[in-house]
C-alpha cells in the first residue's frame, strides 16, 4: 500500500477515494475517524488519507488526482425548475430532482 493524498477535510479525502474507487483502483482510508479533528489538540497533524492498495496503482492515482487538481472550479448554478442556487459540483437539484440543462453545463 502506499498514500496518495491525505487532507484535513474528510469531504476532500472522501472525493479523491470515490474517483480512483470509479476508476478502478482499490483504496482505504486511514485516520478516517478523526473527521474534522485534525486541530484539535491531541489530534494535530493526524489528516485522513488515501491509500492505494496495489503500489503498481499509484501512478495512475498520481495521474488522477494531478488531472483533478487542474481542473477550474465549479460555479454554482440556479435551477431552471425551482429557483434553488446549487453547488456546481452537482448536476441536479436536491430541491427538486431537476437535472442541470446542457448548457449551464457547458457555461458555469
Amino acid at each position: 500500500m502506499i498514500k496518495v493524498f491525505t487532507a484535513a477535510d474528510i469531504m476532500q479525502v472522501e472525493v479523491v477515494r470515490g474517483e480512483l474507487e470509479s476508476r478502478g483502483i482499490p483504496t482505504m482510508l486511514k485516520h478516517e475517524s478523526v473527521r474534522g479533528q485534525a486541530n484539535v489538540v491531541g489530534f494535530g497533524g493526524m489528516w485522513s488519507e488515501v491509500w492505494v492498495v496495489n503500489e503498481a496503482d499509484a501512478p495512475a492515482a498520481q495521474q488522477i488526482l494531478d488531472q483533478h487538481n487542474n481542473l477550474p472550479a465549479i460555479l454554482p448554478w440556479k435551477c431552471a425548475q425551482c429557483g434553488e442556487e446549487i453547488d456546481g459540483a452537482f448536476d441536479s437539484c436536491w430541491n427538486c430532482g431537476h437535472e442541470r440543462s446542457l448548457l449551464l453545463k457547458a457555461t458555469s
